[in-house]
């Protein structure tokens, strides 16, 4: 879902390196609308194995992206074994958002957690990716030697077991941010 058809349209125009032409690959479905509205409305149960939510700000129609009915809904349309991960900002500058959305995953999702990751784009850098599933638990370390990955032998240009492990370790400052968040 995206709410703006403006930014597909530019984004297949001018960020094709980036993005490799997906937008119009005929597996991609987009739906111009507020993702929020669209999975209330339409999304069926159980039909997601993973969703990844590049959420804005908390302000205007972004809002309705860090409500508890938003989190909700999310948690009926994935699948069995499904994963939701949300960009939840600079945590060192947007400690209320960080700490409102990790309390909301505790409290619907069975497991839920941070991970961390550097976005030189964003103003100090440091971005917190927090995730939630029923079923699965992102937060071990992945063994390398029996990783997908590497059995498999797949090459991606960042992703890789060790990138992982990596991103599981948080600074002190997040980690005791993560741990001061009540149920």
């Amino acid at each position: 879902c995206e709410i703006d058809k403006r930014v597909l349209e530019l984004s297949k125009k001018y960020l094709k390196k980036i993005n490799f032409n997906s937008l119009l690959d005929s597996k991609i479905e987009v739906i111009i609308d507020n993702a929020a509205n669209y999975i209330s409305k339409n999304a069926t149960n159980d039909y997601f194995d993973l969703i990844i939510t590049d959420r804005p700000d908390p302000i205007g129609p972004g809002k309705k992206l860090f409500e508890t009915n938003f989190y909700k809904n999310l948690k009926k349309i994935l699948s069995k074994e499904g994963i939701v991960v949300f960009q939840t900002g600079v945590p060192f500058l947007q400690k209320k958002e960080f700490k409102q959305t990790l309390s909301n995953l505790k409290n619907i999702f069975k497991h839920s957690g941070v991970y961390y990751t550097i976005v030189p784009t964003y103003i100090g850098g440091h971005m917190a990716l927090t995730w939630a599933s029923n079923a699965v638990n992102i937060n071990k370390k992945i063994n390398i030697k029996k990783s997908n990955l590497y059995l498999r032998k797949i090459s991606t240009r960042y992703y890789s077991p060790e990138i992982h492990n990596a991103s599981l370790n948080l600074p002190l400052w997040l980690k005791e941010l993560q741990t001061s968040i009540k149920n």
